[in-house]
């Protein structure tokens, strides 16, 4: 009995330790578990650089949540609105389409993430476009580029230029080429010439007999020239010599021609479609007439950066390096300023300075565009026209350090890769277009009581033509018709030149048989 008390006590001590080993254990599992959830809650978080969220009403976090996952389309959600004034409040973009395929597929939340000082840090920062914005978030983030390039142009009246007119013809070879290839036709002429006069005086010095006895002048001239615009069709009556080295220089000639005229014609088109115009800030601002002024445009829906901080920060990166460039570029910040502040004094009419072509709008250069293919399309023709210079800069998005930093990049890296981010791009470009026409249509060609009909089109063309904007005409194709003229100048030039010279040499020809038989 001893034996078995001691057996049943050893049993009874190692069944208590198992207890509370067991309790032990459930409380260490359960507090695992309840740590573990509490850290995935936490960095569930996906924190965003709040201020494109400022057109939205300053939405809280959980009004972002809603509002990303009710997105469905960038254009079914713009013509879901209810008018076109809401439109213009809430627009979608991009930025926001982007955002929510990022939160969706990696699961994460904005609500979930703290509010208050520690909300400062920023996860993704979806906007860094200028220099000195990516100088700053390299540091202490990583930069992957959206695959969008923000350029800032300016817009100006179109006019013709007679000067361009003829410039347009020595475009697509340019001045260098053309200038070199007139200077190669003298040299041929004088070598040809040369070389002809040596033939003629070796001949006559070894008692051959030729039947010219002078340099044909023009006869060099026409070989050398005509290849340039045609090809003769008897070459064998056209050469002054078939002697072989007259050849060979005649024949690296026409290849040379060859592709000085494939070239011309293959470019020529291109430049003929171009306006001509060419305004470009290194020669259109130093032209200014005192009644002209600057407008800023702005950027697009779901940018932060100002024009002015845009323009300022390329003053800043090239004043050293292009100091011409930074002195335009701070006069157009000069003349936006000034003409702002005279809208704020209500000393400048907008709408009628504008349609006297008094305005030099400045801004982004998708609603520049936009503006021209709305008023062409209402007013019936294009009287501004699109700078070829511009500000331009990579769109970045900065990732900082963090638990979800490589699927964020993952993602971001296939929606590029795909083509899914372009695909929203051109979403946004037909949202834009659409809130760029309904605001000239109700600011420009509406009454100014607020009617939305438009004025009459007659009374809008000769207010753009009181000040020298003018609608497409015949003049405007003055370098077409320039080329019909010197084609006929040459043609007939040429046919002159075969039918006369050609009836001079049958004449001496038939002279010279009937002395012989006269003789005989």
């Amino acid at each position: 009995m001893k034996i078995s008390q001691n057996f049943i006590n050893y049993y009874a001590l190692i069944l208590i330790l198992f207890g509370l080993n067991l309790t032990h254990q459930l409380k260490f599992s359960e507090f695992l578990s309840n740590s573990t959830t509490t850290f995935q809650e936490k960095h569930r978080c996906l924190i965003v650089f709040t201020s494109i969220f400022q057109r939205t009403n300053n939405r809280s976090h959980a009004d972002v949540d809603s509002f990303l996952k009710s997105m469905t389309s960038l254009i079914l959600d713009f013509y879901e609105q209810p008018d076109k004034r809401a439109r213009g409040r809430n627009p979608r973009t991009k930025t926001y389409m982007t955002l929510k395929v990022i939160m969706s597929h990696l699961n994460l939340s904005y609500s979930a993430c703290p509010q208050g000082r520690s909300a400062q840090h920023v996860d993704i920062h979806p906007m860094v476009d200028t220099i000195q914005k990516q100088l700053g978030r390299r540091r202490s983030s990583e930069l992957f580029w959206s695959g969008e390039i923000v350029q800032v142009k300016f817009m100006s009246v179109r006019k013709v230029n007679r000067f361009l007119t003829f410039a347009l013809l020595i475009g697509p070879l340019g001045l260098p080429v053309c200038l070199a290839t007139i200077g190669l036709i003298v040299v041929h002429i004088l070598i040809l010439q040369a070389t002809y006069k040596l033939e003629l005086k070796l001949d006559r010095d070894f008692g051959v007999a030729t039947n010219s006895a002078k340099t044909r002048r023009l006869a060099i001239s026409s070989v050398v020239i005509r290849p340039i615009f045609d090809q003769c069709e008897e070459r064998h009556e056209t050469l002054p010599s078939t002697k072989f080295y007259f050849r060979l220089i005649l024949c690296t000639w026409l290849f040379y021609c060859l592709i000085i005229t494939d070239t011309y014609r293959s470019e020529l088109i291109s430049y003929l479609m171009r306006p001509q115009i060419g305004i470009s800030w290194l020669k259109k601002f130093s032209l200014l007439r005192p009644d002209q002024h600057f407008l800023r445009f702005g950027f697009r829906p779901g940018q932060t950066t100002s024009v002015n901080e845009f323009v300022q920060a390329e003053i800043e990166s090239c004043r050293e390096t292009e100091p011409k460039r930074a002195q335009f570029l701070e006069q157009i910040l000069q003349g936006i300023s000034q003409t702002s502040k005279l809208m704020k004094e209500k000393k400048l009419d907008v709408l009628k300075t504008f349609s006297v072509g008094g305005f030099i709008a400045f801004g982004d250069s998708f609603l520049l565009l936009s503006c021209i293919r709305v008023f062409e399309r209402i007013v019936g023709g294009r009287f501004y026209e699109v700078s070829t210079d511009s500000v331009e800069n990579r769109l970045y998005w900065a990732v900082s350090p963090g638990p979800w930093h490589t699927g964020v990049i993952g993602t971001m890296r296939r929606l590029r890769d795909g083509g899914i981010l372009n695909y929203f791009a051109a979403q946004q470009d037909v949202v834009d277009y659409s809130l760029v026409g309904d605001d000239l249509i109700r600011n420009f060609f509406s009454k100014k009581e607020g009617d939305e009909t438009k004025r009459d089109q007659r009374d809008i063309m000769q207010e753009l033509a009181a000040s020298g904007v003018q609608v497409l005409k015949v003049k405007h194709i003055y370098a077409l018709l320039l080329l019909l003229v010197m084609g006929w100048v040459v043609s007939f030039g040429a046919f002159c030149k075969e039918f006369f010279f050609q009836r001079k040499d049958d004449f001496t020809q038939f002279s010279l048989h009937a002395q012989l038989e006269t003789q005989y």
